[in-house]
């Protein structure tokens, strides 16, 4: 017997009888007729949507990891503001599909100065998500890269901005924190710039912007709300650049299965405080150490 998890998608138009195959179970396609009929009665945001995303499976259970997987490869890329409310698990009896249960969900919420950059897709625009939707899925459950999604996942749905940010600093601590607590905001936001920066120079302007940006998270977490952290266009700028920050993370760490066990690995630590040292990270001048400043030997 095969089981379908569908979940209707939001924006997303890729033309009347166009398909994607994200994986050989997991794909994108038309809404099929036996669910439309479901599909029209919630509504009219999920009336107007045209393609859904469809994973299969021979066990009974609900399959919501891959969506929110698929969502999140969308997310990382620069396209349209994808999203789902509703997911139907249906189950195939004599050729036809029934829907057993149908179960609502937060949808991605886009930040305006990002919405406003994505375009139309179209099916050559997916093939970068399929390749990220295929890292994603090998990602070693229980491990500080799952963790990380996890966490993006459930900021993706928070419109507050403040604690958004907040959630999306739990995944880049997730992937680069310090385990035994010492000078946190330093290591991390340097361990953050050399992971995803493409030179010396540029690694040392990440540098100063993570640590700017773990002062807000600081004043977030530790209760202390001011107009820089509430929904005003100064903090939807510094949630975007926390945003920035986990994509680039993300689709580096998922850029070849080697990098992203060194995340999931007992190695992780010797791993990112080696970036420095890699000779394939070139600048001019260097980044500023502890000694330099002893505002900088903070702990959380």
């Amino acid at each position: 017997m095969l089981f379908k998890t569908v979940a209707p998608l939001h924006h997303l138009y890729l033309g009347r009888d166009m398909s994607f195959q994200f994986a050989p179970n997991a794909s994108v396609v038309p809404i099929p007729d036996w669910l439309k009929k479901d599909v029209s009665q919630l509504g009219q945001d999920e009336e107007e949507c045209t393609h859904c995303f469809v994973y299969e499976s021979e066990d009974n259970t609900p399959r919501y990891d891959p969506i929110y997987l698929a969502n999140l490869a969308l997310w990382l890329q620069p396209l349209s503001p994808v999203s789902f409310t509703f997911v139907f698990h249906a189950e195939e009896s004599s050729g036809t599909f029934s829907v057993l249960m149908c179960e609502r969900h937060d949808r991605f919420f886009y930040l305006p100065n990002d919405a406003l950059n994505r375009g139309r897709i179209a099916c050559e625009d997916l093939q970068p998500a399929q390749r990220l939707y295929a890292a994603l899925s090998k990602i070693r459950r229980h491990s500080a890269p799952w963790t990380a999604c996890r966490a993006v996942t459930m900021a993706l749905q928070m419109q507050r901005d403040e604690i958004r940010n907040l959630l999306l600093w739990i995944a880049l601590e997730a992937l680069f924190g310090v385990k035994n607590g010492a000078e946190i905001r330093y290591r991390l936001s340097q361990r953050l710039a050399f992971f995803i920066a493409n030179d010396r120079a540029e690694a040392s302007e990440l540098f100063a912007k993570a640590r700017r940006g773990y002062n807000i998270r600081c004043k977030v977490a530790h209760g202390e709300w001011g107009p820089q952290t509430q929904n005003t266009d100064e903090a939807v700028a510094i949630t975007g650049g926390t945003e920035e920050f986990v994509r680039r993370s993300l689709i580096r760490l998922l850029q070849d299965d080697g990098t992203t066990e060194q995340f999931c690995g007992k190695n992780r630590e010797a791993f990112l405080d080696g970036l420095p040292f890699l000779e394939s990270v070139r600048h001019h001048g260097a980044l500023p150490t502890p000694a330099q400043s002893t505002e900088d030997a903070d702990r959380e």
